[in-house]
């Protein structure tokens, strides 16, 4: 797994990356599922997606703050 640099990440975190970040949090190898993702965001460990894009995009330093990586 390719670890995310926490200092050099851009303002906002794809599907992907936030696979990767909450595989960190949880200290494990493998990206985790895009249905762990979602079940991040609905338990609140994680910030809801930004609402001006048509894609899942996070904002980086909400998503770190909020898991604990910071």
């Amino acid at each position: 797994m390719e670890k995310l640099n926490l200092k050099k990440l851009p303002p906002r975190l794809g599907m992907k990356q936030m696979q990767v970040l909450i595989a960190m949090y949880k200290g494990i190898e493998e990206p985790v599922t895009r249905q762990t993702v979602y079940r991040y965001r609905n338990a609140g460990k994680i910030p809801l997606q930004i609402e001006d894009t048509n894609s899942a995009t996070w904002d980086s330093k909400e998503a770190i703050k909020m898991l604990g990586l910071a």
